[in-house]
């Protein structure tokens, strides 16, 4: 057993004999549930999306339920599980939390997937009148390097990869296009087979 030695009436210095001090017993009479073990301390947690003044913590989560330890100073206090866990500052901390914690019985969230809105495509049309401004752009730089002014040489380079990354733009929205025509057209083809189906059908009958 520990020795406690009274300084005063109001202040007490614990005296323990390292020797005789069974860390891991200690730790095993304090996690004494099937679920303690299944957790995890983690002393040097950081958030997936952290923010710039986030720092590491020490976190305990148990991943089966996917959730970290809480504590709560309201007025129902005490420890809980929740999605984002309460920095316990150190492991053996941590250990005593996870003694005192209740039973983590079911998942805190229900996690909802929805797919991202796509992103704003232009038109062909709007494409080709970028194009032709482009191609005016790189006109009025080819007169004036023409002229001697070779400052105009790179922004006219760039134009042009510019001019050549809206034609396969181009390109591929007529493909696009195309291919909508050519399933329109078959979708279209089976419908009248189909109808001739059934008018034959009705004659038969």
């Amino acid at each position: 057993m520990p020795k406690i030695e009274m300084n005063t009436p109001t202040t007490y210095k614990p005296a323990i004999d390292l020797p005789d001090f069974d860390a891991a017993r200690l730790v095993g009479l304090l996690l004494d549930q099937f679920w303690h073990y299944e957790c995890e301390i983690i002393p040097d947690y950081m958030p997936p999306y952290p923010r710039r003044d986030t720092v590491p913590s020490c976190v305990l989560r148990h991943p089966k339920t996917d959730s970290f330890l809480c504590y709560s100073r309201g007025p129902q206090q005490g420890f809980y599980w929740d999605v984002g866990g309460d920095d316990l500052h150190t492991v053996e901390l941590a250990i005593l939390a996870l003694a005192q914690a209740p039973t983590p019985l079911f998942k805190p969230y229900v996690k909802f997937e929805f797919p991202l809105p796509p992103k704003d495509v232009p038109d062909k049309e709007s494409i080709e009148k970028l194009l032709d401004e482009t191609y005016r752009s790189m006109a009025v730089l080819a007169r004036k390097i023409e002229a001697g002014d070779e400052a105009a040489r790179e922004p006219w380079e760039k134009l042009n990869e510019r001019a050549e990354q809206l034609e396969r733009k181009i390109g591929a929205a007529l493909e696009a296009e195309y291919m909508d025509e050519m399933k329109a057209a078959k979708e279209t083809e089976e419908l009248l087979d189909r109808i001739d189906t059934i008018l034959a059908e009705d004659e038969t009958d």
